[in-house]
């Protein structure tokens, strides 16, 4: 039913389904009450909601003008079950628990015998494959084999629903890495409760959907399986699985007029039971009670809706989509494992036109060993991980239609790169561009003299409102990060940048404000000695005391003694007064990053040397430097207009490899300038053209 997205009004974080009578029912309400008092959780769904509408838009343009990849890339996501029992009926055996997986990938696939009992009045809307699949995970969070299935026996007769199951404290299972795997709890919750599920955005540690054990599975899948009629054919999880990845309730959780967000399922006055006859009808349409998120009997729902496949993959390709680590995590395996050789990850943001961009990863004989195509999320970033051996590889990105993924349409780009070293990135090309590189001796990354990985453990931060004021950007070296309102955190720990002893480096923050501009205060503090804190003598680096000024320009120096390697970095902006390290405040924002600390020692190859590239090039607003590097090291960045007149000059601190460094050109008049990259090796420059 297609309503104006309302974003006060958010999604409920679990909403359990109550059998009563051999009726479903649902306690929606009560949950929405109860999670919508934390703001964070508040703005969490505001950002998923939006980001979903805009995908959900996007998808319909592109069917619009016939530029929509039918095909799709596929999700596979890795499931784990815990089943947690008394009796022995309530552990159920593996074959039940695989006559779930394979209900869910028959419903999500449009390929459950049932899917021709659509009406023909909604076959119009019906959903296709969504190109979602489930698979037992085959790897735990150690890397070590597993079936997918946990089983612990407790003397708890009945769970109910305050996720208790989901915790070890209370006598339940800590969930596997929830943006690895599904987590699936199948314990008896009491109560007459069939199961509920978490919405997207909620607290990782109970992430998932709990299933009672008589309602997980099917009966048209084997004998002897523990299991209650009519909700006996693997439904429940279907529909519960539907709201881990962000449906509503098909009437809206409310009488006609209320919306789940999706344009072409009718409006309904409320939840249909049992097994209608079609047409039945409600606020002057015909009710799609055959669909899986209202409340029929398993035997009598069959079909999900475009609009909701749309809404559902939402979740793994929009704008901040909420699960979008299952793209590069999947596969039935699930998260651990380990690489004895060197760990790649390839990070590809697409354009307006995903399906165009495709990619190889060939090996030293031309074999291609990784690829990908077939995207479907517009300006949205994927990322896969590799392991490589030593030796030697090319990395090819093709663009169908010959204009690149940046940037005449979107500003897309890809970056293949290991802990310390980019060894190709880019994007602005024609059909397609080619890298070779070597990994090993010879080539950057994999082995010896890589730094220490940062310290973990480190204390918690963050303000409680930012509905007046956030941390918008902070830049350092090379590090130029617009992040906007985090909700009080920002983990931008995989952004780094290169610092030195006894070098002096400049830090700028851009605070923004809705709408009163408040007095804010600035710190920034750096674990120089890397013990996994901010407390030591010298690592509160700046300080700022409370101010409205728009832009906040600090320096240090970095002291001669400290431990090499990878560290935390933590700027805090607080309302009205300075923050501390660990605090918890009102007003205002934290953002953690990582920085590399270096004694001038090098950690790999030889002499710092350079090439430089920009994109785009004519600019107009912004443009990219790319600087290639053998080695960390500080170099000056100087922009020079035609006349000679230099107009700008930057300290950038290199990590080895491939660095993009931001250039604001806002301020620049049209014309030809200059960009000159000046180290110990000489002077490297090429034009730049601002239109």
């Amino acid at each position: 039913m297609r309503k104006l997205l309302r974003v006060s009004m958010v999604l409920v974080l679990g909403l359990p389904l109550l059998s009563m009578a051999q009726q479903r029912t649902c306690a929606a309400h009560e949950k929405f009450e109860e999670q919508i008092q934390n703001p964070k959780y508040q703005h969490r769904m505001e950002m998923i909601e939006e980001s979903t509408a805009d995908y959900v838009r996007e998808l319909e343009d592109l069917r619009a003008t016939g530029r929509l990849d039918p095909d799709g890339e596929t999700v596979i996501i890795p499931v784990v079950v815990h089943v947690i029992y008394k009796t022995s009926q309530q552990n159920i055996s593996d074959a039940q628990i695989q006559s779930q997986i394979d209900v869910l990938n028959e419903d999500f696939s449009a390929t459950n015998s049932d899917y021709s009992n659509t009406p023909s009045e909604f076959a119009s809307v019906a959903s296709g494959d969504l190109k979602i699949r489930f698979e037992m995970a085959t790897v735990d969070p150690n890397g070590n084999a597993t079936t997918g299935i946990t089983r612990k026996y407790s003397n708890t007769s009945s769970w109910g629903t305050n996720d208790a199951m989901k915790s070890s404290s209370s006598g339940g299972v800590d969930a596997w890495p929830t943006d690895e795997y599904l987590n699936m709890w199948v314990c008896n919750i009491g109560g007459g409760i069939l199961g509920y599920a978490q919405f997207p955005g909620g607290d990782p540690s109970t992430d998932g959907v709990v299933m009672s054990p008589n309602y997980f599975g099917s009966s048209d899948k084997g004998t002897g399986f523990y299991l209650s009629a009519p909700f006996d054919k693997g439904r429940t999880t279907t529909h519960e699985v539907g709201h881990w990845l962000n449906l509503r309730h098909i009437w809206g959780d409310g009488a006609c007029g209320a919306s789940d967000y999706v344009s072409d399922t009718p409006d309904a006055l409320q939840a249909n039971y049992g097994c209608p006859s079609h047409p039945s009808s409600s606020c002057l349409s015909n009710d799609m009670f055959m669909n899986y998120m209202d409340y029929v009997d398993d035997a009598c729902m069959n079909m999900f809706t475009q609009g909701q496949e749309d809404r559902m993959r939402a979740v793994f390709f929009g704008t901040n989509a909420p699960r979008a680590s299952f793209i590069a995590t999947g596969g039935g395996g699930g998260g651990g494992g380990s690489c004895s050789d060197t760990e790649v990850t390839l990070t590809l943001t697409t354009d307006n036109y995903p399906g165009e961009t495709s990619w190889e990863l060939k090996n030293g004989s031309g074999t291609v060993i990784e690829s990908g195509s077939g995207y479907s999320g517009k300006n949205t970033t994927y990322t896969e991980t590799f392991c490589l051996g030593d030796g030697d590889y090319e990395y090819i990105i093709y663009d169908s239609y010959g204009d690149g993924i940046c940037c005449s349409y979107g500003s897309g780009s890809y970056d293949l790169s290991d802990a310390s070293t980019s060894y190709a990135s880019g994007g602005s090309f024609g059909s397609s561009e080619a890298t070779s590189f070597t990994i090993g001796s010879g080539g950057g990354g994999g082995g010896g003299g890589t730094p220490p990985p940062a310290p973990t453990g480190y204390c918690a931060s963050q303000g409680n409102n930012t509905n007046d004021e956030y941390i918008n950007r902070v830049v350092i070296g090379s590090i130029d990060n617009t992040s906007g309102n985090d909700g009080g955190y920002g983990d931008y720990t995989h952004l780094n940048t290169s610092l030195q002893a006894n070098n002096s480096y400049g830090i700028t923050i851009y605070p923004t404000w809705t709408g009163t501009v408040y007095r804010e205060a600035y710190d920034v503090w750096i674990d120089y000695n890397r013990d996994g804190d901010f407390t030591d003598a010298g690592e509160n680096v700046y300080s700022r005391s409370r101010t409205t000024s728009s832009v906040i320009n600090g320096s240090f120096t970095v002291p001669s003694s400290f431990s090499d390697g990878y560290t935390r970095m933590r700027v805090s902006m607080k309302y009205n007064a300075n923050p501390s390290s660990c605090e918890t405040f009102t007003y205002g924002e934290v953002e953690d990053y990582e920085v590399l600390l270096g004694s001038g020692a090098r950690f790999e190859g030889d002499d710092l040397t350079e090439g430089i590239r920009l994109f785009p090039n004519p600019a107009t607003n912004h443009a990219q430097v790319e600087i290639v590097s053998n080695q960390a090291g500080p170099v000056e960045l100087r922009v020079v207009n035609i006349q000679g007149s230099t107009q700008f000059i930057d300290q950038v601190s290199l990590a080895k490899g491939k660095n993009l460094h931001a250039l604001d050109l806002s301020e620049f008049s049209p014309g030809v300038y200059f960009i000159s990259v000046q180290t110990s090796q000489g002077l490297q420059t090429k034009k730049l053209i601002v239109q």
